[in-house]
């Protein structure tokens, strides 16, 4: 069920080259052998994989460097009541990534809140306008879907009862690239709540 209440952003950016940044307390540990979805994370990862294959672009594979950093970020706005691609170390999504040690120049990220199921979230970030200034829809979300630049992603999901957008949010973090040494194994789990409103914000940095 959607609300009036909507929350809308895109950002997107390409660079050939990875940037330099230094964290001021140290990174948190990244699980580097695994990335663990709930049952509804792995449900996203197969409807984006099949949303993208109708369009004649290539799966995505779970990075686990993403996978923890889009878990933080979600968890981060369920806790402290918030919808923003800014986190509450005052981190863009960037420098949030790098902080969990995704050090590539390709990145995007697309957040969401009320949609307990993967399906609804997938539908929200494929059907946004997110009108530029002219007021022209510019799709922002779908492109970071559909982005053939991207081969990675994480996928977080978090509940929070009482939070602004009645419990659920979501994190999906780009990258155009799987880290160098990884394993991938994407185990599902399972989690259950409830929640209804809807919040929707796209960021990302890599070419169409």
């Amino acid at each position: 069920m959607k609300s009036a209440c909507r929350y809308l952003i895109q950002y997107s950016v390409l660079t050939l080259t990875a940037l330099a940044w230094l964290p001021a307390a140290p990174p948190p540990a990244v699980n580097t052998t695994a990335a663990i979805l709930d049952s509804e994370e792995a449900a996203f990862l197969n409807l984006i994989n099949q949303y993208r294959a109708e369009h004649g672009v290539g799966p995505l594979e779970v990075s686990p460097a993403l996978q923890s950093s889009s878990k933080w970020m979600s968890t981060d706005m369920a806790t402290k009541n918030y919808a923003s691609h800014t986190d509450s170390l005052g981190r863009d999504p960037h420098a949030r990534m790098l902080a969990f040690h995704y050090t590539y120049g390709t990145w995007g990220e697309n957040i969401a809140g009320g949609f307990p199921d993967a399906q609804n979230a997938l539908r929200e970030w494929e059907t946004a306008c997110d009108p530029d200034e002219s007021g022209r829809c510019t799709y922002a979300h779908r492109m970071n879907m559909l982005n053939r630049h991207f081969k990675v992603i994480g996928i977080g999901r978090a509940y929070k009862a009482g939070s602004r957008y009645q419990g659920w949010y979501w994190t999906t973090d780009f990258g155009g690239e799987m880290e160098r040494g990884v394993a991938i194994s994407a185990a599902a789990g399972s989690t259950s709540a409830s929640g209804v409103s809807i919040i929707v914000s796209s960021v990302s940095k890599g070419g169409q």
